[in-house]
């Protein structure tokens, strides 16, 4: 698939404000009293998958009608149990060591998709993203404390993240599947997956207790679905339309601007090396855009020449036959 400016460049920077608004209304979620991240991203699933059918039978998009095979099931768990388990992971965790398990889903990323679409990453790409990785390390807080608890999350959630973008860019781009549709498929199952962890890992009786139940709670838990419903249409579409890897350099992107936005607008004042860090990991960023643009650009190349070169060779076959039957 060729690169398409005028649709590209509009996809991502919607995914970026939509991540920016998703992570405000969350914090006025988590401050307003309901204080249980699994359970709001089952509400957040059901609310997308509510403006999915709306948008279906508004005929935007045509729904599946087919059974769930084994790789459509696996997708469905990755995507209902993988924002959880990142959930967990962040409770456990410190900082450091949540930094550092999302900067391994780059690499584990790369092999993904080299496995489970024999797509291979230039060498070019490979030591920019690991440039990335580092300068975002190193902008980043390091406190190191491993746990047991910890470590199971990050071992759980790095294949089910992995399965989770590159599963969808295969079904996306091998099988052929529409974005919408798939979406509109997918987030039931998904959110069964989800309900399933936020009954087991979360305080039950609280949620049931309802203390956090006000009007004002309930347009906040709203207000979040339908942005929730935002950053799951645009991230689903970049990584269909796109890659599973850019999906993930355009989190780092967010992260890092996050950063120079809070230096800049509200006076956040960090330690020199988080602001050196974070505009090296932009720079890099802007160098893996640039490259990966090229490739494509230069694959896509490489396939109208064998094109051409095809029709030529047929062409010479077709006269060759036309010859003969003359003579």
């Amino acid at each position: 698939m060729g690169v398409d400016y005028k649709r590209d460049v509009p996809l991502l920077a919607f995914n970026f404000a939509s991540a920016i608004l998703i992570i405000s209304v969350n914090k006025i979620v988590f401050n307003s009293g309901f204080n249980f991240p699994i359970l709001l991203t089952v509400i957040q699933y059901l609310i997308t998958w509510t403006m999915l059918e709306v948008l279906a039978i508004g005929g935007f998009f045509k729904r599946l009608n087919i059974p769930a095979d084994k790789h459509l099931w696996v997708l469905a768990f990755a995507i209902g149990t993988a924002t959880a388990i990142s959930n967990l992971s962040l409770k456990y965790n410190s900082v450091g060591v949540y930094t550092i398990s999302k900067l391994l889903l780059t690499p584990a990323a790369v092999c993904g998709e080299y496995i489970l679409r024999g797509k291979v990453c230039s060498k070019t790409r490979m030591a920019l993203l690991a440039f990335l990785c580092l300068c975002v390390l190193f902008s980043s807080k390091t406190d190191l404390d491993i746990n047991i608890k910890g470590s199971i999350c990050v071992i759980s959630w790095l294949p089910v993240a992995v399965i989770y973008k590159v599963g969808w860019a295969s079904a996306v781009k091998d099988r052929g599947f529409d974005t919408l549709a798939l979406m509109h498929y997918i987030m039931p199952y998904a959110s069964i997956f989800c309900s399933t962890m936020s009954f087991f890992l979360e305080d039950t009786d609280a949620v049931v207790n309802g203390d956090w139940a006000t009007y004002y709670t309930f347009l906040l838990l709203i207000i979040s679905g339908l942005s929730a419903f935002l950053i799951n249409l645009s991230g689903f579409l970049v990584m269909g339309l796109l890659s599973p890897l850019t999906h993930i350099v355009l989190g780092q992107a967010k992260s890092a601007v996050m950063m120079l936005i809070g230096i800049l607008c509200f006076g956040y004042n960090p330690q020199a090396k988080s602001v050196l860090g974070a505009v090296l990991a932009m720079a890099s960023i802007t160098c893996y855009t640039y490259v990966n643009i090229k490739e494509q650009q230069n694959s896509n190349q490489k396939t109208n020449d064998s094109r051409e070169k095809g029709s030529k060779d047929i062409e010479m076959v077709q006269q060759r036959v036309e010859s003969q039957k003359e003579n």
